[in-house]
């Protein structure tokens, strides 16, 4: 019996991992993909670094509060600031450059946080799970 229970666990760590292999070879040849068609369309590659990064936002935020997800108040918070990002983004990389893009990224980040905490009352993500252990 306890054989059978750990062969269920090691199938489903396999399993597991295959999915995770899986899914980041989908995002590389997904990733790849949109930069092979913005060479082929004449597009600038920096509109699809520009959704790549919103994406990964969006996909964060969305990880980390999955519970407020189910409110519209809090939709409309994300794309508004999805919109944030967008502006944030092509502002400081027009203006700055890149070496200023990631400290932007950074503050940018923070301001979220901190709004999210001061409209929704939603705590950062490390403070909760401080406070779940």
């Amino acid at each position: 019996m306890v054989a059978l229970g750990k062969q269920r666990s090691f199938s489903n760590r396999t399993l597991d991992v295959c999915f995770l292999v899986g899914s980041a070879l989908l995002v590389c040849i997904l990733g790849v993909g949109a930069f092979v068609v913005t060479e082929v369309r004449h597009v600038s590659p920096m509109w699809v670094l520009l959704s790549l990064i919103s994406i990964g936002f969006f996909a964060g935020v969305r990880e980390e509060y999955r519970k407020e997800f189910r409110s519209v108040r809090f939709i409309f918070f994300v794309c508004g600031w999805l919109a944030i990002n967008l502006v944030v983004f092509v502002v400081v990389l027009g203006s700055f450059g890149w070496l200023y893009l990631i400290p932007s990224l950074f503050l940018e980040q923070v301001l979220f946080y901190m709004t999210a905490y001061w409209l929704f009352g939603l705590q950062p993500p490390l403070r909760r799970r401080d406070r779940q252990t």
